[in-house]
């Protein structure tokens, strides 16, 4: 359980700490794709409303950014010649009659680490474990997968906010 007990509130404002990403592109799909969830939210029938704020102190929920990465063409490269080595191996092991054929494969990932965390007004809970977002990110264009990263991100906060929305609604069912 996350949320305190007797808790009240109208509207969770949430944070996202974006002035860490390095890259603009994806700071900026983060955001817009961030704002068109919180219009939609609000728009229908929920426990409370949500309202991106820009002061991590005026926040009840943050998602602060630790790092990022994407795939660049050079690494997709690599990742074709390193994976075509561990493909040859496996194919001369098991020609060879090998007892154990050993392979590998090499597909890099774009990644987004995130930290969310709940102020002490509605959790107890101090820490909060870092989550990593991956998306396959080799022989893809950056935008492809910047888009792809910024959905899977926002999707995060989606998940994170109905389990905070069912945690709410389940507490405050208690008390009526």
């Amino acid at each position: 359980m996350l949320l305190k007990e007797n808790i009240q509130y109208d509207t969770l404002h949430i944070h996202l700490a974006t002035n860490t990403i390095q890259q603009f592109e994806y700071k900026q799909e983060i955001e817009r794709k961030a704002a068109n969830y919180v219009d939609v939210y609000n728009k229908e029938k929920h426990s409370f409303y949500l309202a991106l704020v820009t002061n991590p102190d005026h926040a009840e929920c943050k998602m602060d950014f630790i790092k990022t990465k994407f795939v660049s063409k050079n690494k997709s490269k690599w990742a074709t010649v390193i994976s075509a080595a561990g493909i040859a191996t496996a194919a001369v092991l098991i020609s060879a009659k090998f007892f154990i054929p050993v392979g590998w494969l090499y597909i890099p990932n774009a990644r987004t680490a995130i930290r969310a965390s709940l102020s002490p007004a509605l959790t107890n809970i101090n820490e909060f474990p870092s989550v990593t977002i991956s998306s396959s990110g080799m022989y893809r264009k950056y935008e492809k997968q910047v888009d792809l990263q910024s959905t899977k991100v926002v999707k995060y906060l989606i998940e994170m906010v109905q389990h905070i929305e069912t945690e709410y609604l389940l507490k405050t069912k208690k008390e009526d």
